[in-house]
């Protein structure tokens, strides 16, 4: 479906809502409104509540995906050889330095370290899984 919104074009699905739209930039609720102003026209004191809950909606779910994920994965062995250093992966330094001075055994372990924050445990884990460097607490490595 074709939805003409302030001159612009958007290819839509026909079985999206509109809050699914709102998550396209530059589409507005007011603009949304006046095309289907029966709908729409009741929610626009809620306008920027629902335009921020739209925009941050798929980052929410990322957010909910790999929170399973990490919980999901937290018994992994970390290899002891592990340089944090230098390692491929997108670490901040002070994540780095933290992993390197404690060397915590297992993705949960790593977890609870002040200075390791949850994207850090992400792009660990990501690492871990390109490397193939994964392995289960009290384990053989694990292939995914």
């Amino acid at each position: 479906m074709k939805l003409e919104l302030r001159g612009a074009d958007f290819h839509v699905c026909p079985s999206f809502s509109a809050f699914d739209v709102l998550q396209y930039r530059g589409v507005t609720l007011d603009a949304l409104a006046a095309v289907f102003p029966q709908d729409l026209v009741p929610f626009l004191d809620l306008s920027d509540r629902i335009q921020v809950e739209a925009l941050y909606e798929p980052h929410a779910e990322q957010q909910k995906l790999d929170m399973e994920q990490v919980r999901r994965d937290e018994q992994l062995v970390l290899p002891t050889d592990l340089d944090y250093l230098h390692l491929p992966a997108s670490l901040s330094i002070e994540a780095r330095e933290v992993l390197h001075r404690h060397r915590p055994p297992t993705i949960a372990a790593a977890s609870r370290l002040p200075g390791v924050t949850p994207a850090a445990i992400m792009h660990l884990l990501y690492f871990l899984r390109a490397s193939g460097q994964q392995k289960e607490a009290g384990g053989p490595l694990v292939e995914r």
